[in-house]
């Protein structure tokens, strides 16, 4: 595992998730009192850029690499821009950014992502032209163009502003002289959720301390990008461009990490941030590792993988086919796995089939499918610990390519037939594909009011994990149904496949206190891989080993205060 990940790992599984021991953090590490702050590892500079190349073309030199327009415009010419405290200083030369060049330069720092992430970029300039029109001549990139820095023309002077991605920029009221140096600084935030991220804009901002308020803050960004791997130089038609100078381009991880930073990967020695993990407050609930659950992990038959990879694991949950469901029993009951059969997923001629439940108003060929599959389980006397999710993303035209309203008659037929022949049936539902527009509450109403409530409420995929739980939680204690459960029975979506998404998404579980929650497959289906955490040959891949680590936790959970 690399560093970043080791530490997602260590501090967000075991000092989120549990009361530590004393050993289980370096002394120096921890204040020895009932608050314990650890200190954050080094959130360091991505860039350090002082232009030190001699002058001629940039493209080409320490990265840079022209992404569109005309080769070789871009200039590095004599000398170097200052701004007292600001480093570089005069180490290096600068860069000259001229109306009429096409050429696009991109500096890679590396892909930044998820939420909470937030990446800097400083820099001097030094704007001798602009046009009334205005365009912006620097931004970050991963797929989309964000935090686009502009500038115009106002009055004798001009004014700055931001694109956070939205198409529309945002400017300061403050007029700026044209031949002066100006320290600017962008940031772009990743929020949780769709299309809030958050851009903001500093113009000689304090540099003292710790990060003052921005000049512009919380602008539109349009579509969240997905992260951020590259810092862009940009230039355009003498009808919109700036003439400017730039020098000193610093990009990090946080302020002490981009304005601050005194060189390349390095920030102040005196910068320190703590995350607070509080050991004597309220009890929280036992580890159970709800959070380990997989969905078609494990070879039909259930043989593979063997003990060694799933032992360790602690595994919780798993979801699978009805024959799976019946094939598995005997190894998932030696393992303590809770089992949770896809109806659905045994339906003639699977999801492609011509004919559904319900279909002409015929719902008998539905109800005989539940009885018969009622007593297959009860066959193999494994009744007890088996639950029964009705349908499998009924409101994906995939898997129910019928109107939704027959989907909700299938679920209640279904319901209304297993309650009569498995009176205790743990019964789950909606298993809906996302909660957007909070159609998991609106759904369980409907449930209500027909009296076919599920034992275990549940969807896949949240956005918010700890918002969206708690809606749904206070929606069933306001009903009078907190004894129903929640279950996130599928989670990680394809982009989150790596350990370091793994380890926050385990720990964003256990804050939300769900009852379950099962890890999504995207390949290599009922191979034996549990979702692909092992290779072909049952070898551990970076997720496994996170998965491991959560298994090995034990103890309850703590609260805990994030820091900087």
């Amino acid at each position: 595992m690399n560093r970043i990940v080791y530490s997602i790992v260590s501090v967000a599984l075991v000092c989120l998730l549990t009361r530590c021991k004393k050993d289980n953090l370096a002394l120096s590490q921890v204040k020895q009192t009932s608050l314990r702050s650890v200190h954050a590892l080094n959130s360091g500079n991505l860039i350090f850029e002082p232009f030190d190349y001699a002058v001629g073309t940039l493209n080409g030199k320490g990265g840079w690499t022209r992404i569109g327009g005309t080769d070789n415009q871009t200039q590095v010419s004599a000398s170097s821009l200052t701004y007292a405290g600001y480093l570089p200083a005069e180490m290096g030369n600068k860069v000259e950014l001229i109306p009429a060049s096409t050429e696009d330069l991109n500096l890679n720092f590396g892909e930044q992502s998820g939420a909470g992430t937030k990446v800097y970029a400083s820099m001097l300039i030094k704007v001798s032209a602009a046009t009334a029109t205005g365009d912006y001549f620097a931004h970050f990139f991963g797929t989309l163009f964000k935090s686009r820095i502009m500038i115009k023309a106002n009055g004798s002077g001009f004014s700055m502003g931001l694109d956070g991605g939205s198409a529309t920029a945002t400017y300061s009221p403050n007029v700026y002289n044209f031949n002066q140096t100006y320290l600017v600084v962008t940031s772009y935030e990743f929020v949780d959720g769709t299309a809030n991220d958050i851009a903001a804009l500093w113009v000689n901002p304090d540099i003292s301390g710790t990060e003052p308020a921005p000049l512009l803050a919380n602008v539109p960004v349009g579509n969240d990008d997905s992260g951020l791997n590259g810092f862009r130089l940009r230039q355009n038609t003498s009808s919109t461009s700036p003439a400017l100078s730039v020098d000193g381009i610093k990009v990090g991880l946080s302020w002490e990490g981009s304005v601050l930073a005194t060189e390349k990967g390095i920030q102040p020695a005196t910068f320190s941030d703590s995350v607070t993990v509080d050991f004597a407050g309220v009890n929280g609930r036992a580890i159970n590792h709800v959070a380990s659950g997989f969905l078609h992990g494990f070879t039909t038959d259930g043989q593979f993988p063997a003990d060694d990879k799933v032992l360790p694991l602690k595994i919780h949950t798993v979801r699978a086919t009805p024959p799976a469901t019946l094939t598995q029993a005997t190894r998932m009951a030696a393992l303590g796995a809770k089992q949770q059969i896809v109806v659905s997923d045994n339906w003639y001629f699977g999801y492609t089939s011509s004919f559904f439940p319900g279909d002409n108003g015929d719902w008998s060929l539905w109800e005989n499918f539940v009885t018969n599959m009622v007593k297959d389980v009860i066959k193999k006397g494994i009744a007890d610990n088996v639950e029964w999710d009705i349908w499998n993303e009924p409101d994906l035209n995939y898997f129910w390519p019928r109107p939704a309203a027959q989907a909700e008659e299938t679920y209640y037929r279904g319901y209304r037939k297993l309650r009569a022949l498995l009176p205790h049936a743990v019964i789950v539902g909606p298993s809906i594909s996302s909660n957007s527009g909070n159609k998991v509450i609106a759904i369980l109403e409907k449930m209500r009011l027909k009296k076919v409530v599920p034992d275990v409420v549940s969807w896949h995929f949240p956005t918010n994990i700890v918002n969206e739980v708690q809606a749904v939680r206070d929606y069933l204690k306001t009903n009078n149904l907190s004894y129903v459960k929640i279950n996130i029975n599928e989670y990680t979506l394809t982009s989150e496949q790596n350990p370091g998404k793994q380890a926050w998404l385990i720990a964003q579980l256990e804050r939300a206190e769900v009852d379950a929650a099962i890890r999504a497959i995207w390949s290599a289906q009922s191979t034996g891989t549990l979702d692909d955490i092992l290779t072909s040959t049952f070898e551990p891949k970076g997720s496994w080993w996170v998965y491991k680590r959560y298994g090995g936790i034990d103890g309850k959970t703590v609260r805990s205060t994030q820091g900087k």
